[in-house]
């Protein structure tokens, strides 16, 4: 009888996780239609209440997290900002590119401090951690780049070697050698003010 029981009760929560997930999807796609039809680089508190509801009903629904995301960049709350970049990354398993967006916004509204350093030092090291050419991933050079590595230009000139289109090579040569660092920190976050405006 208790394994009857316990049975059932499987069936039953896995039945409200999976309602819950499926209400969460169609909260997230009703915020991500207001977003399409008004800008998405324009603060819709509308949009921001759906997901809310949606991260609400489901904590780990990535979707809904991005989506917030992209609303506290705009809107600008980076403090919130910054908090659901660690989410994401947490929720991604702290997978080294979830963690460079999370390094970008905490430089954005701290500033390229210890901390920040060490962020951009750990993305390097995990993305290094998985192979022998790291130098062919952007991320990569980019942390880097951000940390102040010493060996940071060489990389880039690798990385820029391996790659075969000249628009996608002028992109990351942008990035990895021309903007200034408040410029690269910007290019990523959809955030349109500067400290000054907070």
């Amino acid at each position: 009888m208790r394994f009857l029981v316990a049975v059932l009760s499987l069936l039953v929560l896995s039945g409200c996780a999976q309602a819950q997930q499926e209400t969460a999807l169609r909260l997230t796609e009703q915020a991500q239609s207001l977003l399409r039809e008004n800008g998405r680089d324009q603060f819709h508190p509308e949009a921001l209440a759906l997901l809310d509801q949606a991260v609400a009903l489901d904590p780990r629904y990535l979707p809904a997290r991005q989506e917030r995301l992209n609303q506290f960049l705009v809107k600008p709350d980076l403090k919130l900002a910054l908090e659901e970049a660690r989410e994401v990354a947490r929720i991604q398993g702290d997978v080294p590119e979830a963690m460079l967006l999370y390094c970008l916004v905490y430089e954005h509204e701290y500033g390229p401090t210890q901390d920040a350093l060490k962020c951009y030092e750990s993305v390097a090291n995990g993305i290094k951690g998985r192979g022998p050419d790291p130098h062919r991933d952007l991320n990569y050079a980019l942390a880097l780049r951000m940390n102040g590595a010493p060996d940071s230009e060489a990389v880039a000139e690798q990385h820029l070697q391996t790659i075969e289109h000249e628009e996608v090579r002028a992109l990351a040569a942008s990035l990895l050698q021309e903007l200034a660092r408040e410029e690269v920190v910007n290019a990523f976050l959809p955030v349109h003010h500067t400290k000054q405006d907070q």
